[in-house]
């Protein structure tokens, strides 16, 4: 049985701005098999760069926080993480390493919510051909479909992403991640961390005991002092 013949860079590029989700006149990423192409003004260029000979690497492929080489890619943008900046960064995972910055996470989530409100309180219009965010539905829908997602994948995103920022998860460790000291965490170090929600589980439980008779509060009060005092 014959190869399939394997698509050349130029035939897997995609039509639309990666900035802007809009198209017109662009330049393809020059990293290995990238698909992703740009206005000039996009990326903060003139006109020449979309002739220029010179190699040219679009952000995907750097760390947004440290400038490393990247690991996770957001879906919808040029925002990527590596790993040792992956749960310090505003990114959710979703399958792979692929997923989403919060921007468009939040946007995705509306779209496939059927919302029109975003948390900053402006309206979103995604039937509107004048408007970006009706740009940005029509590139999500695209990339949905290759991608295999549903509104499923997309909800539990959004649903793990506001967990983490409202701290409900106990912190997960990556054996390179560093404390401001510039040390390595030790194993001394993660066991108080994990001993620290233990106690915390204990006075919320103890607290809501309580509340319904079960406890004299003054108990609350000393594990809650005590849980003070052995804190990191």
């Amino acid at each position: 049985m014959p190869r399939k013949k394997r698509l050349t860079k130029e035939e897997i590029s995609e039509n639309w701005c990666y900035v802007c989700k809009d198209g017109g006149k662009l330049r393809l990423c020059d990293h290995l098999r990238c698909p992703k192409v740009y206005h000039s003004e996009c990326v903060d260029k003139d006109e020449s760069f979309l002739v220029a000979e010179t190699k040219w690497t679009c952000n995907w492929h750097f760390c947004h926080v440290c400038g490393k080489t990247s690991k996770f890619y957001c879906l919808c943008c040029p925002s990527a993480v590596c790993k040792t900046c992956l749960y310090d960064a505003q990114f959710t995972v979703v399958r792979r390493n692929k997923g989403f910055c919060n921007s468009c996470l939040e946007l995705a989530w509306l779209i496939e919510t059927n919302k029109d409100v975003k948390s900053v309180g402006c309206n979103i219009d995604v039937n509107d051909p004048k408007t970006t965010d009706y740009l940005f539905n029509g590139y999500w829908q695209t990339i949905k479909q290759k991608e295999g997602l549903t509104s499923k994948n997309v909800i539990l995103a959004y649903d793990r992403s506001k967990k983490e920022e409202c701290n409900l998860q106990p912190p997960r460790w990556n054996n390179k991640r560093k404390r401001p000291n510039g040390k390595m965490p030790g194993k001394k170090e993660k066991a108080s961390v994990k001993k620290l929600v233990q106690l915390q589980n204990r006075v919320d439980k103890a607290t809501e005991i309580a509340g319904k008779g079960g406890y004299p509060l003054i108990m609350c009060f000393v594990i809650q002092i005590w849980t003070k005092q052995h804190t990191l």
